[in-house]
Parts: C-alpha cells; sequence; structure tokens
C-alpha cells in the first residue's frame, strides 16, 4: 500500500508546470472570491477550462486537498474574523 501511495505521488509530480500553476492559481481566486456562495467545483474547473476530474486531481496536487475541503477551510478561516471589522458601505472605513 505504501508503494502504490509512493509511485502515485511521483506521478502526480509529473504534472506540475507552468500551466496548470495559472489555473490553480485562477481557481483558488475564483474559489476564494466566492466562498460564501453555491459555486461547485465542476462550476471552477469550468471556469479554467479543465475537466473535473482533471483539476480535482491537479488541485490536490497543489493543495493537499480537494477543491470542496479547500473552500470548506476557506469558510471556517473567515467566520473566525471579527464579523464587523470594517464597514461595508463605506470603502477603507474601520469600526
Amino acid at each position: 500500500m505504501l508503494l502504490g501511495y509512493a509511485y502515485s505521488r511521483s506521478q502526480s509530480a509529473g504534472i506540475v508546470n507552468a500551466g496548470a500553476t495559472r489555473q490553480i492559481n485562477k481557481a483558488k481566486g475564483i474559489i476564494m472570491d466566492n466562498y460564501n456562495t453555491d459555486l461547485s467545483p465542476e462550476d471552477v474547473a469550468a471556469m479554467v477550462n479543465m475537466s473535473y476530474s482533471w483539476f480535482r486531481k491537479i488541485f490536490k496536487v497543489y493543495t493537499g486537498m480537494s477543491p470542496s475541503r479547500y473552500k470548506e477551510n476557506l469558510r471556517i478561516q473567515r467566520s473566525k474574523e471579527p464579523a464587523c471589522q470594517y464597514r461595508h458601505d463605506k470603502p477603507g472605513n474601520r469600526i
């Protein structure tokens, strides 16, 4: 089992390239901008011009987690931030 995992990781390392890096960074930005919406990982994959299965695999190689888990972790992080840290009606104003 351990050898299978090591082989899988070595194969995954071969898919890291500049194009995939740009697509994953773009996907992370899309998820960050839409973490509180019902945007699905399939929608994000389409927005970065990747099939969902390939997107999920590459995303996990880059981030260590699935797109859904990434979004969930982002929601948790954001929920820990003070709720009224900034006033949204006037940019730059703190409460």
